[in-house]
């Protein structure tokens, strides 16, 4: 700890060092306080017993004491902080003007209609739990049409509208038919409001059955989509099931960070022995001996140690295709080096 010579402050101005002390102790809650070097400051030139003492008696008093109202000069020409009005939850509906909204939703996106602004306004400013009982009263009874002029509609609200309608409406979609306009949809979505889409992805894929799957991945077909979806699930899992090994196989490509890759052969390793007579497990490795270039020297013992336990009918091609692939790793080190 470092020894800085204190100065000696004389006795008649420990009044006015107290009171510097004590408001700096209350300042230290501004929002333009550098707390950091506060607390650095703080450590290094810690304060005399006897002064904290008197500065702990000095707030103790002060605390007793009541608060007066703040007095706010209307002549001054000096800029005052006034505190904003605390923020007022919306109000909740009754169950019958729920019911009249949904009907109006219903009504106007069926026959492809933009919904009205008085309720695209309603829908903005809606308290959280009436939006999620709309969108659970309108999952049952909208078709794939009514659900993509509703969310053509939402595209510009942001927050709980668009979230509460890809939870309830459009994600459930994607697992249970294929439809074009929702596919633009579900671009259009990701590519405004990525966050929102990854998060409900994620949250999906887990439940999906063999099935469903099938109709999920055609939705998944712009690149960034899948590269920032494959990203975020890959490292978001810890072992690998059948259906988790068709999904990555579609989802990987060429963008995917290194990172990402060496989580997903440390997935594979870990997995390996459970999916030994698997083609779809040869088919992920295979993708991921493609997409991992150059980067696959680092991931060498790794994946010698996989390929070697595996027995699906791939495995002669995997060795062709490893060896194919360091080699050319090797080479392209080598450019480097010359």
């Amino acid at each position: 700890m470092w020894k800085i010579p204190r100065y000696q402050f004389a006795k008649e101005s420990e009044p006015a060092l107290i009171n510097f002390i004590k408001v700096a102790k209350e300042q230290a809650t501004n929002r333009n306080c550098d707390l950091e070097k506060a607390t650095l400051w703080q450590t290094i030139l810690p304060l005399p017993s006897h002064l904290i003492q008197k500065v702990e008696e000095c707030k103790n008093a002060n605390e007793t004491q009541p608060k007066s109202p703040p007095v706010i000069n209307l002549c001054s020409d000096e800029d005052t902080e006034i505190a904003p009005p605390p923020q007022v939850e919306p109000k909740t509906c009754d169950q019958k003007a729920l019911n009249d909204i949904v009907c109006t939703i219903k009504d106007n996106v069926e026959i492809e209609n933009d919904l009205p602004d008085n309720v695209t306004e309603y829908l903005a400013k809606c308290a959280t739990t009436d939006l999620a009982k709309i969108f659970q009263m309108l999952e049952d009874s909208l078709t794939s049409d009514g659900i993509f002029y509703l969310g053509v509609s939402l595209q510009n609200i942001s927050g709980d509208p668009v979230r509460l309608f890809c939870h309830h409406l459009l994600m459930p979609l994607t697992k249970k038919t294929c439809c074009d306009k929702i596919v633009n949809l579900l671009e259009q979505f990701s590519s405004k409001y990525p966050i929102i889409i990854n998060e409900e992805c994620l949250a999906l894929v887990p439940s999906l059955e063999q099935h469903e799957t099938n109709i999920f991945l055609q939705y998944v077909k712009n690149v960034n989509f899948q590269t920032a979806l494959a990203r975020d699930f890959i490292l978001s899992v810890e072992t690998l099931t059948k259906n988790y090994i068709i999904i990555i196989d579609s989802l990987l490509n060429s963008q995917v960070e290194y990172e990402v890759l060496n989580k997903l052969v440390q997935l594979l390793s870990n997995s390996c022995e459970d999916h030994q007579d698997d083609k779809n497990f040869g088919k992920l490795l295979m993708h991921t001996i493609d997409v991992l270039g150059p980067n696959l020297v680092h991931v060498e013992q790794a994946l010698k140690s996989i390929i070697a336990g595996h027995k699906s009918a791939l495995k002669t091609k995997l060795e062709m295709a490893f060896k194919t692939s360091y080699e050319d790793s090797l080479l392209f080190s080598q450019s480097f080096r010359d």
